[in-house]
C-alpha cells in the first residue's frame, strides 16, 4: 500500500541539487493515456495513503526535500508507524497492528532498507529555525542543509522499491514501485505531499525506470482521488493480508 497523501489542492543513490527541484511552482504532472491492457495490477508491500483523522494544521513552514540518510532512520519509522495506526488501526486487531509496525517501522528495519540497494527513500524536513514561523518559501535540495538547518523535523516521506511487479505489469516496462508516502496528519493540505511526489518521481526518472505503480487501500477514496489527479491509473487489484484480516489494495500505473 502506499500511504499519506495530502488533499492538496487534492509523503540510496546520488543526486545533485538540480535533479530535485520541484517545489510549490514545480511542473504540471504527467498526462496518461490508456492501453488496451490498462485493466488489470499491485501489491500491498506498501501502505496505501491513508485518510487519517482531521488534526489542527501546522503553521506554514520552510522545508527542505531530500534523499533520506542513515541518521533519518529513528524518525522515519516513528513516523511511518504513527501514520499506518491511525490509518488501519480500525481494520484489524490491536495484536496484528503491534506485530506489522514491529516488522515493518523500527529504526532497526528502516536502517537496514536505508543501507541496501533496492530501495530509495527522500524526506521532507522542517527548517528548525524557522518551524514556527509564517512560511516563506519551501526549498528542495540534496543536502537539505542549504540556507536552513539539518537539525529540523522530518514531517513526511517516500520509498521508491525496484526489482517489485505483479502479473497485471506485464505489459508495462522499466518499473519502479512507490512502495511509500507518508505526511504528518497536522501537514496535511499545505501542498507536501504533492511536491514529494514531484521529486520522487524525479528521481525515479533520473534512476532510468519508465513507470511508477503503487497500492492503495480500496477503502482509501481520499488517497486514490490524489493519485487518479496526479495522473495515476487503476489497472488491478491485489490481496494483502494485515494480520488476520483480509484487505484489497487497488493498483495504479502511471508513465513518468
Amino acid at each position: 500500500m502506499a500511504p499519506e497523501a495530502e488533499t492538496d489542492p487534492v509523503a540510496q543513490t546520488n543526486l545533485s541539487s538540480s535533479d530535485l527541484t520541484p517545489t510549490a511552482s514545480s511542473p504540471s504532472t504527467p498526462s496518461f493515456t490508456p492501453s488496451p491492457s490498462d485493466l488489470a495490477l499491485f501489491s500491498h508491500s506498501a501502505p496505501s495513503a491513508p485518510s487519517l483523522p482531521v488534526a489542527p494544521r501546522a503553521p506554514w513552514t520552510p522545508t527542505t526535500t531530500r534523499l533520506a540518510r542513515p541518521a533519518d532512520a529513528v524518525a522515519i519509522a516513528a513516523l511511518g508507524a504513527a501514520v499506518f495506526k491511525a490509518t488501519f488501526a480500525h481494520t484489524c486487531s490491536g495484536a496484528d497492528m503491534r506485530a506489522y509496525l514491529s516488522a515493518n517501522f523500527t529504526g532497526e528495519v528502516i536502517a537496514a532498507e536505508l543501507a541496501g540497494t533496492d530501495k530509495t527513500f527522500l524526506v521532507v524536513q522542517t527548517e528548525a529555525e524557522t518551524e514556527n514561523e509564517t512560511r516563506t518559501e519551501t526549498r528542495t535540495t540534496a543536502t537539505g542543509t542549504e540556507n536552513g538547518q539539518p537539525g529540523g523535523r522530518v514531517v513526511a516521506f517516500s520509498a521508491l522499491r525496484r526489482g517489485t511487479t505483479e502479473p497485471c505489469l506485464a505489459a508495462y516496462g522499466g518499473l519502479v514501485e512507490l512502495q511509500r508516502v507518508y505526511v504528518d496528519n497536522v501537514f496535511h493540505g499545505s501542498g507536501i505531499a504533492r511536491r514529494l511526489l514531484d521529486a520522487t518521481c524525479v528521481e525515479a526518472r533520473r534512476a532510468g525506470h519508465a513507470h511508477v505503480w503503487l497500492g492503495v487501500w480500496e477503502g482509501n477514496d481520499r488517497a486514490r482521488r490524489f493519485y487518479e489527479k496526479y495522473g495515476f491509473r487503476t489497472v488491478g487489484s491485489h490481496d494483502f493480508w494485515l494480520g488476520t484480516d483480509l484487505q484489497v489494495d487497488l493498483i495504479m500505473v502511471m508513465p513518468l
